[in-house]
């Protein structure tokens, strides 16, 4: 994506000297620093700034020295901010927390609900599935009521004995529609 030193949060860093004798020169940052340098009184120096703070002002790191990073907090909450804005928000992307995406899919599936023409399919779709459910009546549920009602065991229940209990079972269903529908009318 970028190449090397040509990164916006660390443009203008190319060719830092190292410092001379601990102390440095206006504008140049450290590179490296020996391990007499590393912590002088409790406090470190920043290798993006420059300035010397507290041990506790850097970012931890277990694979630094001292369990602290080389950066301070600032400077690498300055070296985060700069990376996402160079990733996400100039290619027109922006990340979004779990609780927005939920709230958001919620406001979505809300809207498309309340459109009449939806919610007459939905009922439709729902109607319909529900009639193919009762009209399809599975082998496999036969034989639990006949195991159900009667005690047949799986073995003993024959294809002729499932056959005649759909049909019972269809009659049944047709009966208790043709009585709802002469409630009605009443």
């Amino acid at each position: 994506m970028f190449k090397k030193g040509n990164t916006p949060w660390n443009k203008g860093t190319k060719g830092l000297s190292k410092p001379n004798s601990g102390s440095f020169k206006q504008g140049m940052l450290p590179t490296r620093l020996g391990p007499e340098e590393h912590l002088i009184n409790g406090e470190r120096i920043c290798r993006k700034c420059g300035e010397r703070k507290a041990i506790d002002k850097f970012v931890k790191d277990k694979t630094c020295v001292y369990g602290r990073s080389y950066t301070c907090k600032r400077c690498f909450a300055n070296y985060a901010l700069l990376r996402y804005r160079a990733n996400y928000v100039k290619k027109g992307r922006v990340k979004l927390t779990d609780k927005q995406r939920r709230d958001n899919r919620k406001e979505v599936c809300k809207n498309y609900r309340q459109k009449p023409e939806v919610k007459l399919k939905e009922r439709e779709r729902v109607r319909q599935h529900a009639e193919q459910a009762r009209e399809s009546i599975s082998d496999s549920y036969v034989r639990a009521v006949l195991n159900a009602r009667f005690g047949y065991k799986s073995y003993d229940i024959t294809d002729d004995m499932v056959d005649l209990q759909k049909e019972w079972i269809k009659t049944r269903r047709l009966v208790r529609r043709i009585n709802k529908t002469l409630k009605k009318e009443i």
